[in-house]
């Protein structure tokens, strides 16, 4: 399939394709006789996998070695344990992160219920507050993941920048 079918049905964009073939994510495709790339269901299989792992903000360094592992190029059994020992360690702990992210906005919901959009800092309604957002394990993680622009702090103090 041409890269715009293979964009089409991924959802990736065919410059971020062509990048990750640059960069060894993806490999590379054959060529047809005018030499447009070709893309088979091997690179539609993995180039999913990367997106679905790119969309839950797995690092492409950690993308690699999970990668590295469907490939085999690790052979040693005790790699391959450290690898996928590491990376199970990595979820947990992103699970264990989302999960109290998910209580905080649990209890902003509940607090803020029903009360109207005058007087919520006089029923203790805030919004998220800095702590309770999710944040990577390392500072290349932190780097990797750009702040979204959330207001982060409670409005009642008639703070509207953010905090930034």
């Amino acid at each position: 399939m041409p890269i715009g079918e293979l964009a089409r049905r991924t959802g990736v964009k065919p410059t971020t394709i062509r990048w990750y073939e640059g960069a060894g994510i993806l490999p590379p495709p054959d060529r047809s006789g005018g030499g447009h790339r070709l893309y088979g269901p091997k690179h539609l299989a993995r180039l999913e996998f990367v997106r679905r792992a790119r969309e839950l903000g797995i690092p492409l360094d950690e993308v690699r070695a999970l990668l590295a592992l469907a490939d085999h190029s690790i052979r040693n059994r005790a790699e391959v344990h450290a690898v996928a020992s590491a990376r199970l360690a990595d979820v947990e702990r992103r699970l264990h992160r989302l999960a109290e992210f998910r209580d905080e906005l649990q209890r902003a919901v509940e607090t803020c219920a029903d009360h109207g959009l005058q007087g919520a800092a006089s029923f203790g309604c805030r919004l998220v507050t800095p702590t309770a957002l999710p944040i990577p394990a390392t500072p290349e993680q932190r780097q990797e993941q750009p702040m979204d622009g959330l207001v982060t702090r409670d409005r009642s103090d008639g703070d509207r920048s953010g905090g930034r």
